[in-house]
């Protein structure tokens, strides 16, 4: 029954959103009046793109005559749901915060530098780096005194590569304007070069952290930020080969023009 109803909710949304696309299309062909008239039962339907767009109609007398007292009403509908519906995503206070701790950092002359600062402290890529990401084609030890794995002896010549990505899923919660993230960094260690090209050890990092603005406590010129870790490590092999632990750990983020270091305890 639950599942019943899931469909039904779904399906609902899914008509509504294709019923705007289709109106939106006939808005965009030039026939004002079948779309006028659409927009408006969609808009009572508290759909506020529809409110919006009727809005805009009434203003410039598209498929109506002008009618200013109904586009503001319109006007204000949309952008109430608009806030409300702002109001209630995390990621409008995670945002927030960040740009509080962009606002604190140092600016710099060169535009591309200040323009990748100011993406990489917002967090604005679509996906966000959180330690070190890299391949590195050819590695070589010297000392080779690895374990066997599954029968195969450990060569000195691999291939190694680290994958590390955050989440930031809440913010402020303490009225610190802190930011709170999930992280997984994985680190592999491969034998490409062996006929079975077998992965000889692979270590997984999983943790979650929050980020503290300095500037925002304290007023310091150097000190940036304050992140506190609790984070796991674990190469997963179980039993007697099982290496792994667990450790709380505390960053401090300083900059000294377009110099940036973390000091990690």
């Amino acid at each position: 029954m639950r599942f019943f109803l899931f469909l039904l909710v779904s399906a609902s949304f899914l008509i509504a959103s294709t019923k705007f696309e289709e109106t939106y299309r006939i808005y965009k062909s030039g026939d004002f009046v079948t779309s006028f008239k659409t927009f408006k039962t969609l808009a009572k339907e508290e759909d506020e793109d529809a409110a919006y767009i009727l809005a805009y109609m009434y203003e410039h007398g598209e498929g109506c005559e002008i009618d200013m007292a109904e586009a503001n009403r319109w006007y204000k509908t949309a952008s109430k749901s608009y806030y409300f519906r702002g109001k209630k995503n995390t990621n409008r206070d995670i945002n927030k915060e960040k740009r509080k701790l962009y606002e604190s950092l140092e600016r710099i002359e060169d535009k591309d530098t200040a323009e990748t600062i100011r993406k990489y402290s917002q967090s604005l890529y679509n996906i966000k780096a959180h330690k070190t990401i890299y391949f590195l084609p050819a590695s070589y030890r010297f000392n080779n005194n690895y374990p066997a794995t599954n029968g195969h002896d450990a060569k000195k010549l691999e291939t190694e590569f680290q994958i590390s990505l955050k989440f930031d899923f809440t913010a402020n919660l303490l009225n610190l304007n802190e930011v709170y993230s999930l992280a997984y960094t994985q680190l592999s260690f491969w034998q490409l070069y062996e006929e079975s090209a077998y992965f000889r050890e692979t270590n997984y990092n999983p943790e979650i952290f929050v980020t503290f603005p300095i500037s925002e406590i304290y007023d310091n010129k150097f000190i940036k930020a304050l992140r506190i870790s609790l984070e796991h490590e674990s190469n997963g092999r179980g039993g007697v080969k099982e290496r792994s632990w667990n450790f709380l750990s505390t960053s401090l983020f300083f900059q000294y023009k377009t110099l940036f270091t973390e000091l990690k305890l």
